[in-house]
């Protein structure tokens, strides 16, 4: 494979975790399981609206 066909693929989660460590050395807390449970606590919603959209988009749409 190519470099770029690399980085299309891969790039973002490289991205990501670059992202990750950076905040986990510049910010205190960043890494901690506080955090780690607001971040679920905050996305659960969205995720089961979002799964009850999958949900009908797969089945066939609306009527």
């Amino acid at each position: 494979m190519m470099l770029r066909d690399h980085a299309i693929r891969y790039g973002f989660i490289v991205l990501l975790f670059g992202l990750i460590a950076y905040f986990a050395v510049a910010a205190d807390g960043f890494v901690s399981p506080q955090s780690a449970v607001f971040i679920f606590q905050s996305v659960a919603i969205t995720g089961v609206l979002a799964l009850g959209v999958t949900a009908t988009l797969v089945v066939g749409g609306f009527d």
